[in-house]
Parts: C-alpha cells; sequence; structure tokens
C-alpha cells in the first residue's frame, strides 16, 4: 500500500491515513469505472445488430405401445 511506503506523521497516524487514501481511491475508482462502463455501452449500441427468432413447435410421433389423445 501507499500509506506503507513512507513514514507516518505521528499527529495523523496509519487508520486515518489509510482511510483518507481508501476514500479518495475508492470514490476515482468508481468515477472512472462508470466513465469506462458508458464508453463500452455506447461502442456495444453501435456494433449492435437486430436479430429475428422464430417459435417453432413440432409434436413427437407416439412411442410404440403409447396412446394418443
Amino acid at each position: 500500500m501507499l500509506t506503507s511506503l513512507f513514514e507516518v506523521d505521528p499527529a495523523v497516524g496509519f487508520a486515518a491515513l489509510l482511510a483518507y487514501f481508501s476514500l479518495f481511491g475508492i470514490s476515482i475508482g468508481a468515477a472512472l469505472g462508470a466513465i469506462l462502463a458508458i464508453v463500452l455501452d455506447r461502442v456495444g449500441r453501435r456494433r449492435a445488430r437486430e436479430a429475428r427468432a422464430e417459435l417453432t413447435t413440432v409434436e413427437a410421433p407416439p412411442v410404440d405401445g403409447q396412446l394418443e389423445d
């Protein structure tokens, strides 16, 4: 961790310093992740293509010895 690479200010303490770095790191990381998700969504929408699907039902033939309804 970045906070453990340097000497800790005795007036602040390690836990408070770690909390500050975590707060900013998580906030910045979430913002960058949201921006990346929006960009990837826009790129994906441009490449998306429309497809048609059709549902077909096929009746199975009766098995030997089975009565038909």
